[in-house]
């Protein structure tokens, strides 16, 4: 499906935004004139060197085939993915607060290099949720009053001085060690 979205006002609803975060193979044209409670959609597809920080505010944030992004400073709630990566590579999140999104705060889905320091990732099925993704580094995070803390599935994922804590459902870390590689977890 390819969808096209200019101009909408998403106001008030339990998650103001959605798109299935594995459908990467589908280019939607979504812009910033979309607003969810006054803040911009950030729907990027195929951009470089991208940076989302304090002096652009967004309301969530999609990114497919990206790569060298940084998103910092944000404050994102009330999506059903507060952000999601998707086919990305070298990116960094730093100093991001996601809550109350309905599926997950942060969706990492077959990417590569990408860093996660100083964030907190709060009330939602999954805090963090990693799959398929290669030399994830989580660092300096907290996870908190998620069915799942941590996510990771058929990835490899450093995770270290980190406070994951009151996760109920599937508890702090929800490793699938199985078929996941070279996973290091520290304190």
């Amino acid at each position: 499906a390819n969808t096209t979205m200019t101009s909408n006002i998403l106001d008030d609803n339990i998650a103001g935004f959605s798109i299935e975060a594995q459908e990467a193979h589908h280019t939607q044209d979504i812009d910033t004139t979309n607003l969810i409670n006054g803040l911009p959609i950030y729907y990027l597809v195929g951009q470089g060197n991208i940076t989302i920080d304090e002096t652009t505010p967004a309301a969530c944030i999609y990114a497919i085939r990206c790569s060298n992004l940084t998103i910092s400073d944000q404050a994102i709630s009330n999506n059903t993915f507060g952000i999601a990566l998707i086919d990305c590579t070298n990116v960094k999140v730093q100093d991001v607060t996601a809550f109350d999104n309905e599926q997950s705060n942060l969706r990492i889905f077959e990417c590569t290099e990408v860093t996660i320091d100083r964030g907190l990732f709060t009330n939602s099925y999954y805090g963090i949720d990693v799959e398929d993704s290669d030399q994830v580094h989580i660092r300096n995070v907290e996870c908190s009053y998620n069915d799942a803390g941590i996510q990771m599935r058929y990835s490899n994922v450093t995770l270290n001085n980190s406070l994951i804590h009151h996760n109920t459902r599937y508890g702090g870390i929800r490793h699938y060690a199985w078929n996941s590689q070279n996973g290091i977890i520290q304190g």
